[in-house]
């Protein structure tokens, strides 16, 4: 009988413990439902002026690729309490001209906040830094740093993009390039993110303009992905194209990834 009761008594603790599970479990889910959840949406700056004197411009497609997520924005009903810009200039103009089909129709667009986090790693610098040593590495590499002179504007830029490529996968792996290494890009990364939270209007909209590969690696960091997928993530993105995070509490998440519904041709579906 002795033991009954100590079995019985057990088996009544061990009940009181899973209620006080369930209800613990419960209290958490229902304080995640009532955080408000907030929308984040991270766009890559319009084309750029690759070839010209000055990268840092946007090109006529550009301008046109941000007035028009504009106006898609505008027909949604999507309508950003906070703006955050990253300090190129191509990411600053390419949210001045979607403000300005915001204002165009009679449509609050908040002062940008400037946030040096969202920008670029140095594309041009780590190319010219580290290629000397991939092509020794890699002596096939010369064929494209052949085609890179191509009198062909789309041959130049596909050669450019490998061995953008190329590069990027050594600076990943630990060659130290002009500026900051790739580990501290990734942890930039993760202080950009925080700073949106931060920046973020709860239960709100915060947009914000900035470039593929912060983007991207961004994207990976809260996937898990590793350092050469997260860069690869970046290369996905196309100009004006619209990642969507969703912002609750503690908990971010990713909703939608290169969305470009407001590029309307198979022209203004650019990378570069």
């Amino acid at each position: 009988r002795g033991g009954e009761r100590r079995r019985g008594g057990e088996r009544r603790r061990g009940g009181e413990r899973r209620r006080q599970r369930q209800r613990w479990r419960g209290g958490e889910r229902r304080r995640q439902r009532q955080q408000p959840l907030t929308l984040a949406l991270l766009v890559r700056h319009g084309q750029a002026s690759f070839g010209a004197a000055n990268y840092d411009v946007l090109s006529e497609r550009g301008a046109l690729q941000a007035r028009l997520l504009g106006e898609r924005w505008c027909q949604l009903g999507l309508r950003p309490g906070v703006v955050v810009t990253g300090p190129l200039q191509r990411q600053r103009d390419t949210a001045e001209q979607v403000g300005e089909v915001f204002r165009r129709a009679g449509v609050a667009w908040p002062a940008p906040v400037v946030c040096a986090e969202l920008t670029e790693y140095p594309a041009e610098e780590l190319v010219r830094a580290l290629l000397p040593g991939l092509l020794s590495a890699t002596p096939a590499l010369r064929a494209e740093v052949e085609r890179s002179q191509s009198a062909d504007a789309r041959e130049r830029l596909r050669a450019f993009d490998r061995l953008l490529r190329a590069t990027l996968e050594r600076w990943s792996a630990g060659a130290e390039g002009p500026g900051e290494s790739f580990a501290a890009f990734r942890a930039r990364c993760r202080a950009a993110l925080e700073r949106l939270v931060e920046l973020a209007p709860r239960g709100g909209t915060l947009a914000a303009f900035s470039s593929g590969g912060l983007i991207g690696a961004l994207v990976g960091e809260l996937l898990g992905a590793s350092g050469a997928s997260q860069l690869e993530l970046g290369f996905a993105l196309y100009n004006t194209g619209v990642v969507e995070l969703k912002l609750s509490g503690q908990r971010r998440s990713l909703s939608r990834f290169n969305v470009t519904s407001h590029l309307l041709t198979p022209e203004l579906m650019t990378h570069r």
